[in-house]
């Protein structure tokens, strides 16, 4: 049993999350740390409070394209993934924890084909893609989208990240410190 803890946050809307997904799901195999992967909500644009937010978004996109290039990841997105496309895709997240290598899969494949490949989780295609490449059947999946303990769970994971003072993800924390 591991003696080290990681609880890594991440979000399919942020670009950040998919340069970081594979160092983060590599501490869990390579050293004795358990990491609990906690998908949460995609933080919706403050437009209101922050009129820059479309610059900044445009900046992230274009810091991550140079940053996988670094890393040697393919990175074809070329605008911000719509909010719920995101939320759907965490949904599936979710809904798959206790598939643990399927979930992994899973969460891998729709980084890659949302970033990776610049697809549009808008279409349901697009999530059945992911989930045939993990395994999962498709007719698990759809009932995560509608269950109110997968929603329930995202909104405790997204409420934990705030009370640790953060609002935005890739973000980790180290033996609950």
């Amino acid at each position: 049993m591991a003696t080290q803890s990681v609880r890594w946050f991440f979000s399919f809307d942020d670009p950040y999350c998919y340069v970081a997904w594979p160092a983060a799901w590599n501490i869990a195999q390579e050293y004795d740390v358990a990491v609990e992967f906690l998908p949460v909500w995609p933080v919706e644009a403050p437009l209101d409070e922050d009129p820059q937010w479309p610059k900044r978004a445009s900046y992230s996109i274009q810091d991550v394209r140079r940053m996988a290039a670094f890393y040697k990841m393919p990175f074809m997105a070329t605008k911000p993934v719509p909010l719920e496309a995101a939320r759907r895709v965490a949904m599936l997240a979710e809904g798959a924890r206790h598939l643990n290598d399927k979930r992994d899969v899973l969460v891998t494949s729709a980084f890659m084909a949302i970033w990776g490949a610049g697809e549009d989780f808008s279409h349901e295609e697009a999530l059945r893609a992911v989930c045939t490449e993990a395994e999962v059947p498709w007719k698990d999946a759809q009932t995560w989208l509608d269950d109110a303990d997968i929603r329930q769970k995202l909104e405790d994971n997204s409420e934990l990240l705030k009370k640790l003072g953060h609002y935005d993800t890739a973000t980790s924390e180290f033996n609950r410190e």
